[in-house]
């Protein structure tokens, strides 16, 4: 028995390995027969001749080659005529023929390994997979037929979760060639049949319409778990009171039951869109998204505000052995604008940042000192329809900020200090914030607004379970839900605030019931043109921009990596090339070089190494593929850029 295992891969190096698989299927794909040697291409002269199966990202695979002599396979069974089982063990060495490569050459001969010996042709094998033992029924197995006895055709055949067809093969024959009407070993007949399904395959039945035995081996059978469906979401929309029903025709494209597009065994999935916004008033009939990608919403009569809508693609293809079945969700916007007031329209940007275009990079800001980068957060694309003047408000994944003292709650006597930050994650708020010094034991901790600095206004949050009471000095850490209605704002206009800067958290006591400190949540940076530090990692930017009665939030998502991560991805676009080794290890090994320069930081001989690099895609590469050596000379190029190279 050879078990072959493959672990779960991340979503990128999934799709770089699903590059060169199998092609989409529309159901259940039969595969063959095809020429069968190996497995795989580990022992010279497979060629071609190799199972299908290698090269996929599977959660779980197994092969069986009956070399123990034994059918120990986990969570299968079989069914056959009397005197069938393992070759060796039912009927000895004479009539064995297994798979070529089984005895360690690929010579021609299958004598010296084993296989499986089905007694009686018509009556046939079948193999059965239990989901209970494997967790889950495999979406891919094959088997190798490599003979019977004289060449009467081969059928093969394989069957669903629920017992019924899925397809069949055959009866099929080459006279002369397959199978061979010799009992000697050869393996030049031997023929790979297979399936892929996504729901699932319970069983495989294989067989010939003659009477006498047949032989099999390399049973082999694995299951991907589900991938998430993906789409790419419109823009935000915009439109004016009482225009009655909407329709937007394609807002969401792109739209696959996998990630990435055209996983084999997904692609006959279906997909719908779950959608929610946080103003159903807003709306006469809710807005929607049908599986084709059309938007469509009423909005409520004299109606008028904005929408923050949230759209979630769901497909069915289930959730079993750590499958995923649901996208991320995509945010945006309908904004019913009233005749009196146009909303503005927010317009961020974040620079300098480069793109890798051989491995679909963008967005990307590189941290020459392999900790972090600082950008110019820009919004002056913003506009506004009736040339209102306009305010700037920055956050940076969601964080804001606040500094508490008694001069913001009136001065006088009130002593103490605090600080701490507000993250902002859909409609909760994680508050962490530290006080010390008070004249007082806490009596209360409230979220008031909304209000500019030094202007009182009505709680909105009470934050007495998440706060330190009774002492001077502590905590106020945890979670608090945004409501609808609270003090009369939808959560849309209570985020707004908050973006604003118009939310402030006050600290009480029996020294100051009306509060000894306060500080005003702020958001990371305000302005139109600003510079914020960032450190590694994928950071979510958001821009709010407001004319006092109406503001619109746009967000970026910006990738600040190390030189030495984007010479990383460059790297996988080289493996997953169609390059040949003999290519690819020169250009991998510059590539090294330069990676390790970047770590020690020394960037003048890392970019000395990536120009090396592009002169070697040049003179290796560039002659017999023109297109891929512009791409990999573009990508250095922007790495070089990235960090300040000429």
């Amino acid at each position: 028995m050879k078990p072959c295992i493959f672990t779960t891969l991340t979503r990128v190096a999934a799709w770089m390995l699903l590059l060169g698989g199998l092609p989409n299927v529309v159901a259940a794909t039969l595969l063959g027969p095809s020429p069968y040697r190996a497995f795989d291409n580990t022992l010279p002269g497979a060629g071609g001749a190799i199972s299908p199966f290698v090269g996929q990202a599977f959660g779980y695979f197994h092969l069986e080659t009956f070399e123990d002599h034994l059918l120990n396979t986990p969570g299968v069974s079989f069914s056959a005529s009397p005197g069938s089982g393992v070759t060796r063990v039912v009927s000895g060495s004479a009539f064995v023929d297994s798979v070529d490569a089984d005895d360690g050459v690929i010579d021609g001969s299958g004598l010296n390994g084993d296989s499986f010996f089905g007694f009686d042709g018509g009556v046939g094998i079948r193999f059965t997979f239990n989901a209970g033992t494997l967790g889950a029924l495999p979406t891919h197995v094959g088997i190798v037929w490599t003979d019977s006895y004289f060449s009467y055709p081969v059928q093969f055949q394989a069957f669903g979760p629920g017992g019924n067809l899925l397809g069949t093969i055959g009866p099929t024959n080459v006279l002369g060639e397959f199978p061979d009407d010799s009992f000697n070993g050869e393996t030049a007949e031997d023929r790979f049949f297979g399936v892929i399904n996504a729901e699932g395959i319970s069983s495989i039945f294989i067989s010939s319409s003659s009477i006498a035995g047949i032989e099999v081996d390399h049973l082999q059978y694995g299951f991907k778990p589900n991938s998430a469906p993906q789409f790419t979401n419109g823009p935000d929309v915009t439109v004016s009171e009482n225009v009655g029903p909407q329709t937007v025709t394609g807002w969401a494209t792109g739209i696959s039951p996998s990630t990435p597009a055209g996983i084999p065994g997904e692609t006959n999935q279906t997909v719908q869109f779950i959608v929610s916004n946080d103003n159903p008033a807003l709306f006469s009939s809710q807005p929607a998204i049908s599986p084709n990608g059309t938007l469509s919403f009423t909005p409520a009569p004299n109606g008028c505000g904005v929408a923050n809508v949230s759209a979630v693609a769901r497909d069915n293809g289930g959730t079993a052995v750590g499958g995923d079945d649901t996208s991320d969700p995509q945010l945006f916007t309908i904004n019913v604008s009233c005749p009196t007031n146009q909303c503005p329209s927010a317009v961020p940007s974040v620079a300098p940042t480069l793109s890798i275009g051989c491995v679909g990079l963008s967005n990307v800001v590189l941290a020459a000192d392999n900790a972090s980068a600082c950008v110019v957060l820009d919004a002056t694309g913003s506009t506004d329809p009736d040339g209102d003047t306009l305010t700037y408000s920055w956050t940076v994944d969601g964080l804001f900020t606040t500094s508490l003292d008694g001069a913001q709650d009136g001065g006088g006597a009130r002593m103490g200090s605090g600080s701490g930050t507000v993250a902002l994650t859909d409609n909760t708020l994680a508050v962490d914030v530290t006080f010390s010094g008070l004249s007082a034991g806490v009596t209360a901790a409230h979220i008031h607004g909304p209000a500019a600095p030094g202007v009182n206004a009505a709680v909105l949050y009470p934050l007495n379970s998440i706060t330190t009471l009774g002492v001077p000095a502590g905590t106020i850490r945890g979670t608090v839900t945004l409501a609808a209605g609270t003090g009369g704002f939808s959560i849309t206009q209570q985020s707004e605030q908050l973006r604003d800067g118009k939310w402030y958290i006050n600290i009480h006591n029996a020294s100051f019931p009306g509060g000894e400190i306060r500080g005003q949540l702020l958001p990371t940076a305000q302005g139109a043109r600003t510079t914020n530090c960032l450190p590694i990692g994928s950071h979510k930017v958001c821009l709010t921009v407001s004319d006092g009665r109406c503001s619109d939030t746009k967000c970026v998502t910006v990738e600040v990596i190390s030189p030495c991560q984007a010479i990383g991805t460059l790297m996988l676009a080289i493996e997953d090339s169609s390059l040949p080794r003999s290519q690819q290890r020169p250009l991998l090994a510059t590539l090294r070089a330069a990676c390790a320069a970047f770590e020690r930081g020394d960037t003048v001989p890392a970019v000395n190494q990536l120009e090396a690099f592009q002169n070697k895609v040049r003179a290796l590469v560039q002659p017999d593929t023109t297109a891929l050596a512009q791409q990999l000379i573009d990508c250095a190029q922007a790495i070089i850029n990235g960090v300040g190279g000429v």
